[in-house]
């Protein structure tokens, strides 16, 4: 199965709720923090954020599926259960690694064996 993916930069306030509900579908995989973001709090964060990082939406169109998110030297970003174990995770990742200064960060949960091998 081939996908044909498009990647698309978070600009708008329509954007910025898809990522909050994407990030709430991977919110188990999330190492830090893996509580549901709620509307307002995701308005706040975007705030305080949207100048120092850039988001992005991937989609197989018409679905959206992954997101990844670049602050500084940090990478971050999760990809729907029913795509997971497809290689995109690997593909965004490896992307947005290209894209940061070096080293890029990743953390990745102790039991999460295919992001550590990333």
């Amino acid at each position: 199965m081939e996908n044909k993916l498009t990647i698309h930069l978070v600009k708008t306030w329509r954007e910025v709720m898809q990522l909050r509900t994407i990030w709430n579908t991977c919110i188990s995989f999330m190492t830090r923090d893996q509580t549901k973001i709620g509307f307002f709090e995701q308005i706040i964060w975007w705030l305080r954020n949207r100048n120092q990082i850039e988001a992005f939406l991937i989609y197989d169109d018409p679905w959206l599926i992954a997101f990844g998110i670049i602050d500084g030297n940090e990478i971050m970003g999760g990809v729907t259960p029913s795509y997971r174990g497809k290689g995109i995770g690997k593909l965004i990742f490896s992307l947005m690694t290209k894209a940061v200064p070096k080293p890029a960060e990743l953390e990745v949960l102790a039991d999460n064996i295919i992001a550590q091998k990333l």
